[in-house]
């Protein structure tokens, strides 16, 4: 088995992830998750790897440790030479030479031809979820598995064709952003570098708080939803939006409700119908934020943002739609 340990700032336990013990290199690859490249990692030889490509191990290896920006310049390099010589090329960076040493047991044996469950198989497809938005999207005062682009994501993993894998969700979003801060950040963010399966958007509750003027929402609003449909690939049915919850049921805007609430319906109002204007997916999570405190639980520590188990409740409820979008 191989097992890598990771870990990034802000995330509370390290996650491992294990390759090497699946009847098929689709099978291998749906146990791996596409995520941030090494902290630590550890290994031993497999004792019942079934054949493997050894120049897609090649590029998983150097996904895992150094980013898939680098990605093409190991594609140069093919078989276990290839592989030697990065191990060798990086002495002074002991986890890539671990991992070489480690996966040199999931080489291919010689004698043994690929059968119906080797390397010749469908490898399926590795889809990608990118999600746009301010602290609800990024989960302001939750953990970062409960945030709920990475709740769909689990979600959806368990409903893909066999083969199929998703990789962790990209999320472009910061506490406090306003439209105009969304699309300044994607500007600067390279997204058009990468083939988005799925794109969300989820953005406007700044807007409202800074009292700022619904129209320029709207047309602002019109632009991120234009930039949302183009990174994903000019197919709208593979983008959705998700309504603005609404903070005036939380402790932080109880005193306020009646006034929060109706300004941020007419956001909402807004985003709906130039939503569907454009022919694009939208899903109202609204009245489930307006739970509280009827249900308790719903608001995280902070008396402000939804708790984790309010994100799970969003991804029950259009988790299902979602996926149909991926057929």
């Amino acid at each position: 088995a191989f097992c890598c340990q990771y870990s990034w700032p802000g995330a509370p336990d390290a996650v491992r992830y294990t390759l090497g013990v699946g009847k098929s290199w689709a099978n291998c690859l749906n146990a791996l998750v596409f995520t941030r490249w090494g902290v630590s990692c550890w290994a031993q030889v497999p004792n019942a790897v079934t054949q493997l490509n050894a120049a897609a191990i090649q590029i998983l290896i150097f996904i895992f440790i150094f980013g898939p920006q680098n990605t093409p310049a190991l594609l140069n390099r093919r078989g276990l030479e290839g592989l030697l010589q990065f191990a060798d090329m990086n002495m002074k960076h002991p986890l890539s030479s671990m991992l070489a040493l480690a996966l040199l047991g999931c080489q291919p044996d010689a004698t043994t031809p690929y059968g119906n469950e080797g390397a010749e198989g469908p490898q399926g497809r590795l889809l990608h979820l990118l999600a746009l938005g301010d602290s609800y999207t990024i989960g302001e005062a939750v953990t970062p598995s409960a945030r709920w682009p990475n709740q769909l994501v689990e979600v959806l993993r368990q409903s893909l064709p066999e083969g199929d894998s998703l990789a962790p969700a990209q999320i472009l979003a910061t506490t406090g952003w306003t439209t105009v801060d969304l699309k300044q950040g994607m500007d600067g963010a390279g997204l058009d570098t990468t083939t988005w399966d799925l794109v969300s958007l989820l953005i406007g509750v700044n807007n409202q708080y800074q009292g700022l003027p619904i129209d320029d929402y709207a047309q602002e609003f019109d632009e991120l939803l234009d930039q949302a449909i183009d990174l994903a690939g000019g197919n709208k049915g593979r983008v959705f939006v998700v309504s603005i919850p609404d903070y005036g049921h939380t402790p932080f805007g109880q005193a306020n409700q009646v006034s929060i609430s109706t300004a941020l319906q007419a956001f909402n109002d807004t985003c709906l119908t130039h939503t569907l204007a454009k022919g694009v997916a939208h899903f109202n999570i609204t009245e489930i934020s307006q739970q509280w405190p009827d249900t308790p639980g719903l608001v995280a520590v902070d008396g402000l943002h939804p708790s984790g188990v309010q994100y799970g409740l969003w991804v029950d409820s259009f988790a299902s739609q979602v996926a149909d979008q991926l057929d």
